[in-house]
C-alpha cells in the first residue's frame, strides 16, 4: 500500500471522528425535548459516524497489518465485533432517535407527551443499551490488545498484565 494512503487511513478517520464528534450534543431525558432543538445535526452527525467508527475500526487493523501475534489477532476479532455492533447502536440511537424526533415534531400538541415518552423509552431500551455496552467493550479489548501486539517482545508481558488490569479497573 501507498505510504501516504496508510498514513491518512492510519490517522484521519480516528482525527476526523474526534473532531466530528466534538459537536456530539450530550442528551439526558427527556431526550424528544434535548435532542430537538439539535436537529438537523443530530442525524447528519450519526451518518457521519457510521462511516467514521468503521473507518476508525479498520484503522487498528490496517495498524497491525504486518503483526502476527496472539494479541494482534485478539484486537482484530475484536475489530470485527466492534464494528457492526457500534454502527447498529449508533443507527439506533443516533438516527433512529433523531428520525422520531423530527417526526414527533410533525404531531399536534395534543400528541406530543406520547411522542416524548416513546422516545424516552427507545431511547433507554435495553437493545440498544446492549449494542452500546457490548460495542464498547469490543472497542476496548481491540485497543488494549492492539498496543499489546505492537509492543516489543520483550515487553510483551508486562503490557499485558497492564492491559489486562486496565480492562478489569474499569476500561470495559
Amino acid at each position: 500500500m501507498n505510504p501516504t494512503l496508510r498514513r491518512a487511513l492510519l490517522f484521519g478517520p480516528p482525527a476526523l471522528l474526534g473532531v466530528v464528534n466534538l459537536g456530539h450534543p450530550i442528551l439526558t431525558p427527556p431526550i424528544y425535548r434535548n435532542v430537538s432543538p439539535h436537529l438537523p445535526w443530530w442525524g447528519t452527525l450519526h451518518l457521519i459516524n457510521l462511516g467514521l467508527f468503521t473507518l476508525t475500526g479498520f484503522a487498528v487493523y490496517l495498524l497491525l497489518d504486518e503483526v502476527h501475534n496472539v494479541a494482534a489477532t485478539l484486537s482484530r476479532l475484536a475489530i470485527a465485533v466492534f464494528i457492526p455492533l457500534y454502527a447498529a447502536f449508533d443507527a439506533l440511537a443516533g438516527i433512529g432517535t433523531g428520525l422520531l424526533a423530527r417526526l414527533g415534531s410533525d404531531l399536534p400538541s395534543s400528541q406530543i407527551a406520547v411522542a416524548e415518552s416513546l422516545i424516552d423509552r427507545y431511547w433507554s431500551s435495553g437493545t440498544i443499551n446492549s449494542l452500546a455496552v457490548a460495542g464498547s467493550v469490543a472497542w476496548v479489548i481491540a485497543l488494549l490488545a492492539a498496543a499489546v501486539a505492537i509492543t516489543s517482545p520483550e515487553r510483551r508481558r508486562v503490557a499485558t498484565v497492564a492491559a489486562v488490569v486496565v480492562f478489569l479497573a474499569g476500561g470495559w
